[in-house]
């Protein structure tokens, strides 16, 4: 019950700042879907926020600063620490299908395009140089797009396929030199959004998946991941809930290789745990 109303108060003290829904579509706009989700048994708060800015606008260059942040926060200890919180600056050009500076030009299925310029995620620890060093990083550049088809039924793909760079501390390698094993080197998203004409609103499914292997791998058994996430219609005017399942590593970058579970405690004191994290909530869109 705690969890419940800190999550509602943490969403409506930030609603007013969020801004009208002019101030979005205009330099400062939203990027990665910004959420607070919390799950059963000894499970974490999970909490997102995240926005991109046009650098050159009203000019249609499509060239963007994005900041997300991903915290992950621990109601269940004493004192309620933040167990882990990623930060990922990302620097890119995006064209944009019907809003881009070659006229507006619309290409047929395509959502958009994107390339990467600079991506960056790290959890800000210091790194100590020894086997317990709790600092982990990595830089990316990528290829990415989205497609889709249909009108009050739409199927569509995102896809982001990237290069990653390891971070180094004093020219040594950084902790993490084998993160691309867990990770490999695309992220696919499939996804459906149904449309009801009567309530002018959407639902959406969608399936994110990345296998392992190392670059250009494909290894599913020993790496990758997949995340299965539901939205609602929305919630006083911009909110829905949200539900999401997720299997398989980098849920967080500091447990990249390890893989997502949930840990449940029985009134007994036994521990059940489930080899997946599972979590509702609210997303702001």
């Amino acid at each position: 019950m705690r969890k419940i109303i800190i999550i509602l108060l943490l969403f409506f003290i930030t609603l007013p700042l969020m801004g009208a829904e002019d101030t979005w579509a205009t330099q400062l706009s939203g990027y990665k879907p910004l959420y607070i989700l919390t799950g059963a048994g000894e499970d974490q708060v999970k909490i997102r926020f995240s926005f991109k800015f046009d650098i050159f606008s009203p000019y249609k260059i499509g060239l963007y600063f994005a900041y997300s942040q991903l915290l992950f926060w621990d109601l269940y200890e004493f004192s309620s620490p933040f167990t882990e919180i990623n930060f990922n600056p990302d620097f890119f050009w995006r064209f944009q299908s019907g809003d881009n500076f070659a006229n507006d030009y619309v290409i047929p299925f395509i959502d958009y395009f994107q390339v990467g310029l600079w991506e960056h995620i790290s959890n800000g620890m210091p790194d100590t140089g020894d086997e317990n060093s709790l600092s982990r990083g990595l830089d990316r550049q990528y290829l990415q797009f989205q497609a889709s088809v249909g009108s009050w039924i739409k199927f569509g793909l995102n896809f982001k396929y990237f290069y990653v760079h390891y971070i180094t501390y004093n020219n040594e390698p950084h902790d993490n030199p084998d993160i691309q094993d867990y990770i490999g080197s695309f992220i696919a998203r499939p996804f459906i959004i149904y449309y009801n004409k009567e309530l002018d609103d959407t639902l959406e499914l969608y399936g994110e998946f990345g296998a392992g292997g190392g670059a250009n791998g494909l290894d599913f058994t020993n790496g990758g991941f997949l995340e299965i996430g539901f939205k609602s219609y929305k919630l006083f005017s911009r909110f829905r809930l949200y539900a999401q399942y997720y299997q398989g590593y980098f849920e967080s970058i500091l447990n990249y290789d390890r893989s997502a579970e949930n840990i449940i405690i029985e009134n007994g004191g036994e521990e059940t745990v489930l080899p997946f994290s599972f979590r509702v909530g609210i997303i702001f869109e």
